[in-house]
């Protein structure tokens, strides 16, 4: 029998504690396997913005009891388009006038 590609899903709550143009630090309840391929989406203010990344490490908090730091690297399946959390990353670094005050786009 031939080799069959399967994907297996499921949701996964994230927290979200930092985001750039090249990937996002998360906290979440559960390990993620290192090299594990996930589609992130983020909701802020009724907008929906999703990428395609990558588990590059995953390390247990201290004393955090079963809550883990994930660091994702996104993954560069298409361009970015508006509502990709790469793009939603570069517009906020944008936003950061030159007095150093964040002014995030479209009240994020």
């Amino acid at each position: 029998m031939p080799d069959r590609l399967a994907v297996l899903t499921r949701d996964l709550p994230v927290r979200l504690l930092n985001c750039s143009a090249s990937g996002c630090l998360v906290e979440t309840n559960v390990p993620l396997e290192v090299s594990t391929v996930a589609s992130l989406t983020l909701n802020v203010d009724g907008r929906h913005f999703t990428d395609d990344a990558l588990v590059a490490w995953c390390r247990p908090i201290a004393g955090g009891d079963a809550r883990y730091h994930v660091g994702l690297r996104f993954v560069w399946t298409a361009a970015a388009t508006p509502n990709t959390l790469r793009m939603m990353a570069h517009q906020l670094v944008a936003g950061v006038n030159k007095s150093g005050a964040e002014q995030a786009p479209g009240g994020c």
